[in-house]
């Protein structure tokens, strides 16, 4: 979707709630309407990100080690990566001759360095590689259902600074789940099952 813009989606969520006069320029129209969508923009697009494991967000990155951890629950410290919106897992290791167990997810926490500054990533998995939704920024990136869901979740969130009365934002807020609903089963269908494992002895270990 290459014609897709941050001003192009504000105009969108401005049209749900009977919103006429459109932005030319998102980031330098100076009218109510741009103000209220830069506002609300970047917040509704992590939101919705945040929401759902979205494959086209999906990054596997190996982990930064910060330390090894001598006592306690947890073995290893990573580093947080900068533009992780949301930990979804850490990548289980392959391993041959181990038996599959009934709960293959590798535990994690996630915690802070003692200055308070940095987000950190607490489990025992050495080595540790984070499956995590990457805070996307390049909107011709985004499916057209998931573009027409942020349009209605932005339009929900700058209604009520635009005066919009309530029986309109109820029904952007029922479009909203719509078309978020649309947008989550488009996303699960771009994938085939993961296949059962060939023998015992060669699987996943949680």
């Amino acid at each position: 979707m290459a014609s897709v813009s941050k001003t192009s989606v504000c105009n969108m969520a401005l049209l749900h709630v009977g919103q006429k006069k459109a932005i030319s320029n998102i980031a330098t129209d100076d009218t109510e309407e741009a103000r209220v969508c830069r506002v609300y923009f970047d917040q509704s697009r992590r939101e919705l990100l945040m929401g759902h494991p979205w494959r086209f967000a999906t990054q596997r990155r190996a982990l930064a080690l910060l330390s090894e951890l001598d006592s306690g629950e947890w073995a290893f410290q990573y580093e947080y990566p900068n533009r992780c919106i949301v930990l979804r897992e850490i990548e289980k290791v392959f391993v041959e001759f181990v038996e599959p167990t009934l709960n293959s997810a590798v535990p994690f926490d996630i915690g802070i360095t003692v200055d308070g500054k940095q987000r950190t990533i607490l489990t025992n998995a050495e080595n540790a590689v984070g499956i995590y939704t990457d805070d996307i920024g390049a909107l011709e990136m985004f499916g057209p259902l998931f573009v027409s869901a942020l349009s209605y979740l932005l339009a929900h969130k700058v209604a009520p600074s635009l005066g919009v009365d309530i029986k309109s934002r109820n029904n952007v807020s029922e479009s909203f789940r719509t078309a978020i609903a649309e947008a989550r089963a488009e996303d699960s269908s771009e994938a085939q099952g993961t296949p059962d494992p060939p023998a015992a002895w060669h699987t996943w270990a949680g």
